[in-house]
């Protein structure tokens, strides 16, 4: 949010953070991780505004939308995918509901301000709410066993099911997933705790999400050239 809505800025961002985000890409390709560049699919997006919520850090469901369809598009072109139990997911909208998001908690309460600052509180954001089912389970023979393919580990963009970013993937990949996100912990705790997990191999999961928020990058794990360092 930061980077992409960053016209918004009174001041640019300094040079070191500037440089983070595309070293960091950098890295992946050198070692043919695939990965999405949201930054640049964001900044194309003609309402990039909405993309993530104005009292929140955190992305509208249309932010999760547009990553997951993005996240599909890169890994269904890979022909390995094709081998994978497939099935149908459909996301509907569920109305919509207030937010008021995580940047309120740095604001101290309307009741305070009134007595010294006539400016009022923003106004709560409109969360459109989603629910995604199976509508078509995959088709399996007399002696197949089922398996859920998709493992999406990451913070809370992945792990708050009010942005329904698994929901997404799960519809634009036609394949059922299982979280391994948590909230407040950062993105390499839960990923350490899934490869711990033996569900991830009990369950046939062959493609790994990994959502990384770019706060977490730090120059402890990237360089200029895309060149990592050990943590």
């Amino acid at each position: 949010k930061n980077r992409v809505l960053s016209a918004y800025h009174s001041q640019p961002l300094p040079t070191e953070l500037e440089n983070r985000y595309s070293a960091f890409l950098s890295g992946l390709e050198s070692r043919n991780i695939l990965f999405v560049d949201l930054y640049h699919l964001y900044t194309q997006h003609p309402e990039r505004e909405q993309l993530f919520f104005r009292t929140d850090t955190h992305w509208t469901p249309l932010g999760a939308q547009k990553a997951a369809q993005a996240a599909a598009h890169l890994i269904l072109a890979q022909p390995w995918v094709q081998n994978l139990q497939q099935a149908d997911f459909t996301s509907v909208s569920q109305g919509k509901n207030e937010h008021r998001g995580d940047l309120f908690e740095f604001l101290p309460p309307q009741t305070i301000l009134g007595n010294w600052l006539p400016r009022k509180l923003p106004e709560p954001d409109s969360l459109t709410l989603w629910e995604t089912t199976m509508t078509q389970g995959p088709s399996l023979g007399l002696f197949d066993t089922p398996e859920i393919p998709l493992a999406l580990v990451g913070t809370s963009y992945s792990a708050n099911e009010q942005w329904n970013f698994l929901g997404f993937l799960q519809e634009f990949l036609s394949m059922d997933g299982i979280p391994f996100a948590a909230e407040g912990r950062g993105p390499l705790v839960p990923m350490r705790q899934a490869l711990d997990n033996p569900v991830i191999q009990e369950v046939g999961v062959r493609v790994v999400i990994w959502e990384i928020p770019e706060r977490y990058l730090c120059s402890s794990i990237y360089s200029q050239g895309g060149n990592f360092h050990s943590p």
